[in-house]
């Protein structure tokens, strides 16, 4: 059963409670990301006895590997803070209450596994408690914190060398949602969509904006590759500023840097100056793409290979015209996409292609990396 870390306090699964005023049940205000966290086992493991291996709370989170854990957690602070959900939040101690739930997950599941093991974390930030007949005068709204962790999902290895199918949604983004590009909580009509390709026998489904430009999958971030260049729609915050449409609900750039650095995060990074210089707006339209994390790491992978990168409006010619589709996600990593409804992607069916293998191997050697 899955660990659970709720407003302080490491529960049973079965002890988890919200109240039944919180924002997210009532009303789905919230943001979360979700993330794989490996534990290693400990040193010279296969030379111990299993029962005297180290299994106390501390070691095992002295073996935590967690995969992108800051670009994750600036990500969710960051959201908090644009959708004005709150500004509380502390980075390190949010940081450590992952860790340390997966770090019981693992004394639960697997306390003397000889080898490393991967858990999926899912962290939920609500608006909180919204019972306002019950709250004192002039309260200090508290969000509220909750942690998952579980065994990672293993994923059949004939997704990654054959490639998958995906269906085209109905779902329609608009880019004038303050939400769009965040992990809100609202996620009801992605996944109703996710439903409905599982039904067609399809792994994903593609969504886009209300001008038929591509947003990505529903679960997922989309990058196609021509003439071995990526080509992405571009993210929210990697257009040049003249190109965004400012949003006056949203807190100012400094307001926004100033709560972060209160968070302990520091000033976020600019985005590099090669990918917004090629980025372009559509038709003026702030961006309802989520700057995915494992799609950074794409954009740093192809940057390190010296591969062209092109951030753009995409449309579904660009689809159908591409050498490869590919989508991406912190749980997969990167998949490669075969067929659009009945029509074959790519130059070869059924064949992933070679920038697909390059940032698939390049992101297990991550997920493997030692430290």
């Amino acid at each position: 059963m899955p660990s659970v870390f709720l407003q302080g306090d490491f529960l049973d699964a079965r002890d988890a409670r919200v109240s039944a005023f919180d924002a997210g049940l009532q009303h789905a205000v919230g943001v979360f990301e979700t993330l794989l966290v490996a534990v290693d086992p400990p040193l010279n493991a296969e030379l111990q006895d299993a029962s005297s291996l180290p299994t106390d709370e501390a070691s095992v989170v002295a073996r935590c590997r967690p995969i992108a854990l800051a670009a994750h957690t600036r990500r969710l602070l960051t959201s908090c803070i644009e959708l004005g959900l709150t500004t509380n939040l502390r980075i390190a101690p949010l940081e450590e209450a992952i860790l340390r739930t997966v770090a019981r997950e693992h004394i639960a599941t697997a306390p003397s596994a000889p080898d490393r093991r991967f858990y999926r974390v899912r962290c939920t930030i609500t608006g909180g408690d919204l019972n306002l007949l019950h709250a004192q005068a002039n309260p200090q709204q508290s969000p509220t914190v909750l942690i998952v962790a579980q065994p990672a999902t293993t994923y059949p290895a004939a997704m990654f060398e054959q490639g998958v199918p995906i269906v085209l949604s109905q779902l329609r983004i608009s880019p004038l949602d303050e939400t769009a590009s965040h992990k809100a909580l609202n996620y009801w009509a992605r996944l109703r969509e996710l439903q409905r390709a599982h039904t067609r026998g399809a792994s994903e489904a593609l969504v886009l904006d209300v001008t038929n430009h591509l947003v990505g999958g529903c679960v997922s971030s989309i990058i196609l590759v021509k003439d071995n260049t990526l080509l992405l729609p571009p993210a929210r915050g990697e257009l040049p500023p003249q190109h965004e449409t400012p949003n006056e609900a949203s807190p100012e750039p400094a307001r926004t840097a100033d709560a972060l650095a209160a968070a302990g995060l520091g000033q976020a990074p600019q985005s590099r100056p090669t990918f917004a210089s090629q980025a372009l707006s559509n038709q003026g339209l702030p961006s309802c793409v989520l700057p995915g994390i494992t799609r950074q790491f794409a954009l740093d992978t192809a940057d390190d290979e010296l591969l062209d990168i092109a951030l753009r409006p995409l449309t579904m010619r660009d689809v159908l015209t591409a050498d490869e589709t590919i989508l991406c996600n912190s749980s997969w990593g990167f998949l490669p996409v075969i067929a659009l409804e009945d029509t074959p992607l790519g130059p070869t069916p059924h064949k992933p292609g070679k920038v697909f293998r390059l940032l698939r191997t390049a992101w297990l050697a991550r997920q493997h990396a030692s430290a």
